[in-house]
């Protein structure tokens, strides 16, 4: 059985697809899935002409990694080695999903998925579609409320593991088109 790849993008790849990451493949590996699935993460940020992130990884954003690495420890997701990566057309081609973490990352940017990689749109959702809700994943950055980098840590990972089903059923939808 081939290893299928699913792609979690948000702006930057410094916040939350890289939690999505992590903790997509947390859940797939304490249920034994993880040589069927694989969870990657990227950002847009730095593409088509816009400013790369500052920073290498979140802990170079003093204000949303103290806000968010004690939620982070709550949940066992280390993401301080992650690299900022920027998406690319050989990880959009291989994936066999791409998870946008909102509609701006999916549709609505300058560079968004829809307009670098139209023809792979087939294989696009929002990340919160797994649980049913085509609604956006908040943005943090810049936040200074604990709250809301509470409830989308949380979010994102309630999400990851209770929804591994809905994630393999998708993994599985795209593979006729191909």
């Amino acid at each position: 059985m081939d290893l299928k790849t699913v792609l979690v993008v948000c702006n930057g790849n410094i916040h939350r697809s890289v939690i999505a990451e992590f903790c997509l493949n947390k859940a797939l590996e304490e249920m034994n899935l993880s040589k069927r699935l694989i969870a990657i993460s990227r950002g847009l940020q730095g593409t088509l002409g816009t400013a790369l992130p500052r920073g290498r990884n979140l802990c170079d954003y003093p204000l949303e990694w103290s806000l968010s690495s004690p939620v982070l420890d709550e949940i066992g997701i280390d993401i301080s080695s992650h690299c900022v990566t920027l998406i690319d057309i050989s990880v959009v081609e291989k994936a066999s999903l791409i998870l946008a973490m909102d509609r701006a990352v999916l549709v609505g940017k300058s560079n968004s998925l829809f307009r670098q990689f139209s023809k792979y749109s087939y294989k696009m959702r929002l990340f919160r579609e797994l649980e049913g809700r085509p609604e956006d994943v908040p943005d943090c950055f810049g936040s200074s409320d604990a709250t809301l980098h509470r409830h989308v840590i949380r979010l994102i990972s309630t999400i990851s593991k209770g929804r591994i089903d809905a994630l393999i059923a998708y993994t599985g939808l795209f593979e006729g088109f191909r």
